[in-house]
């Protein structure tokens, strides 16, 4: 039967059972964690589906890891390439399937080639997911409670891999710009404070984006930088999130990003007609 994009089929397999096959069998050492992608070219889908699980099972379920294999038709990451980096700082080498096996679609592909692993941790974690989309019922969210502390601390060490920190003055900086925000006055400049403003180039525009920015400039006196995919780094995004007091921006996948400003920071989304 055909299954759901985030599943995977696996079988067990001895050295002796491979003596008696006429296909040509390579094994990998190592603990091994394998897992198939979901939609790794959309940067929520990366973060909900994929990496939130795989730092889950890297910390958590089997920190001896050394080898992140990719099992689907992807094949090798080139959307978001430097996020996978993070793994490979931790001393994880990043592999794929179709490196040894070549794709289908070659015009002489290895496929009597098989891979089998000795030690090998299959899958990944859904502690983080919060989303269903609906292969079996309506798409939902799903009926459980994510720890908003577990939560902090996934981003935080996604953080940490992109080598960005909260400014040190930030809480304090803040605190004092939202009491003077309740008081009807005017927060003074302050250098580790921001507005961010997401933005796209192709679909879902703010078409006033520069007005907006204007505004914003001159009724909270922060500096407001704009945030897209569009010409900026995973690492950039993170960074500049990362000293937010509020993030503004229209519904769409960018917006999983948010959850790199400083706990307490306000997202202001907005849904375009009929989304």
């Amino acid at each position: 039967p055909a299954l759901p994009p985030n599943h995977l089929v696996v079988s067990q397999f001895t050295e002796t059972t491979g003596k008696n096959m006429r296909k040509q069998v390579m094994w990998v050492d190592g603990p091994v964690h394998l897992v198939k992608r979901f939609f790794p070219v959309n940067i929520m889908h990366l973060f909900h589906d994929d990496l939130f699980g795989w730092q889950d099972v890297l910390r958590r379920v089997n920190p001896d890891i050394q080898q992140l294999w990719f099992v689907d038709d992807y094949g090798k990451p080139i959307v978001y390439e430097s996020v996978y980096e993070w793994f490979k700082q931790l001393g994880v080498t990043v592999k794929h399937l179709l490196d040894f096996k070549g794709p289908k679609n070659a015009p002489s592909p290895n496929l009597d080639k098989m891979v089998c692993f000795r030690d090998a941790t299959v899958g990944t974690s859904k502690r983080y997911v919060w989303y269903q989309y609906g292969y079996k019922d309506k798409q939902s969210p799903i009926n459980h409670t994510i720890q908003q502390d577990d939560l902090a601390d996934a981003f935080d060490w996604f953080r940490a891999r992109a080598n960005v920190s909260i400014p040190a003055h930030f809480y304090r900086s803040r605190q004092r710009a939202f009491k003077a925000i309740a008081n009807n006055k005017r927060p003074a400049y302050d250098e580790d404070l921001q507005i961010t403003v997401f933005t796209r180039s192709k679909t879902r525009l703010l078409i006033n984006t520069n007005a907006l920015i204007v505004r914003l400039e001159r009724e909270f006196r922060l500096p407001v930088k704009r945030v897209g995919l569009e010409g900026m780094s995973i690492g950039q995004i993170i960074q500049e999130l990362s000293k937010s007091v509020v993030a503004v921006g229209l519904h769409g996948s960018l917006l999983v990003m948010a959850g790199f400003m400083p706990p307490g920071g306000i997202l202001v989304e907005g849904f375009p007609y009929a989304v």
